[in-house]
């Protein structure tokens, strides 16, 4: 499975999509493609609890707020210890805080997307070490939603 994240300009126009997990996708400094791992989906809504006088009974609120988080950790080898620590620099640098999150299946003709996160936020890039050729990171990602079908707002 390959996650993309792209960034929404000010002006409306997509940024470039930054890869999170690159499935099977391979690059000449990459030794071998590295798919996500560990990926836990983590969905909630936010509940009001009144406590009414003498009551004996609490009153649950639904206040509707949907919040979805998706985590998973990405492990890269690269050809050289040069590649890789670019490669860890260049994600504090490059990554995007916000945007559309794209998780595509690969198939023979490349990928089809399947699950959409827009609006989402690159909460969290935990873990990003070097050792060796190889670097690790942990990503979190939090939306309000997370949909299979992506409705276009234009």
């Amino acid at each position: 499975m390959i996650i993309t994240i792209t960034p929404c300009a000010e002006n409306g126009v997509p940024g470039d999509p930054f890869t999170l997990a690159d499935g099977n996708t391979r690059t000449p400094e990459l030794a071998r493609p590295a798919g996500p791992s560990g990926l836990k989906i983590r969905r909630s809504h936010s509940m009001q609890v009144a406590e009414f006088f003498r009551s004996e009974v609490v009153g649950l609120f639904d206040r509707l707020n949907q919040r979805v988080e998706v985590s998973f950790s990405v492990t890269r080898t690269f050809t050289s210890v040069d590649a890789a620590q670019a490669y860890l620099l260049a994600v504090a640098a490059k990554a995007p805080t916000s945007g559309l999150v794209e998780f595509i299946l690969e198939n023979d003709s490349g990928g089809v997307p399947i699950l959409w996160m827009p609006d989402a936020d690159l909460t969290m890039i935990e873990g990003g070490e070097n050792v060796g050729m190889t670097v690790r990171h942990n990503y979190t990602l939090t939306a309000p939603a997370i949909l299979t079908q992506l409705v276009s707002t234009s």
